[in-house]
């Protein structure tokens, strides 16, 4: 099973975290986190296709692992990290990510027998910020066999927020 603060060491790179987070960016039980109690609102594409936004303690039923991404995968010449699709056994379908980190982490969900299905930033998690809205696509949803939901971001090790770190590491 894939766990909080995992560290993952890619084939010939550094290592990264893996980061389920708990509070302001995720919730393995939404109606239980603080941030189902706040002003947090959830932006993403329904199964038919619809853009919808919600507030968060009422998408606690939507099934995120099966809605599109809320936002492009763009691919250019010269950008510096490497997207693609990776086939899930898992879904049946491809899921993308951003960089082979994503990927990696992708691969470890698709072997997790935990793990029942999940997607790649299946919404926006938007709030209030001191100088207007803030929103954030987080990587990964992930649906567990036991039905619950996972949250996760990915993030290289220089890159981890250190005040956020703790929250992220439980």
């Amino acid at each position: 099973m894939l766990r909080a603060g995992r560290r993952l060491q890619a084939r010939n790179g550094p290592a990264h975290s893996v980061e389920p987070c708990e509070g302001q960016l995720a919730a393995a039980r939404l109606p239980a986190c603080p941030a189902a109690r706040s002003s947090f609102e959830v932006s993403f594409i329904d199964e038919a296709g619809g853009q919808c936004r919600e507030l968060l303690p009422s998408c606690w039923d939507v099934p995120f692992e099966r809605v599109s991404p809320a936002r492009s995968f763009p691919s250019y010449k010269r950008q510096r990290n490497f997207p693609g699709l990776w086939w899930s056994a898992t879904t049946g379908q491809h899921v993308a990510y951003e960089s082979w980190v994503e990927r990696d982490v992708a691969m470890l969900l698709d072997f997790d027998l935990e793990v029942v299905a999940f997607a790649a930033q299946p919404f926006w998690l938007i709030w209030p910020g001191q100088h207007g809205e803030r929103k954030h696509a987080p990587d990964f949803f992930v649906r567990r066999a036991d039905s619950t939901g996972v949250v996760i971001d990915v993030r290289p090790d220089e890159l981890v927020d250190p005040e956020a770190a703790p929250r992220c590491s439980r």
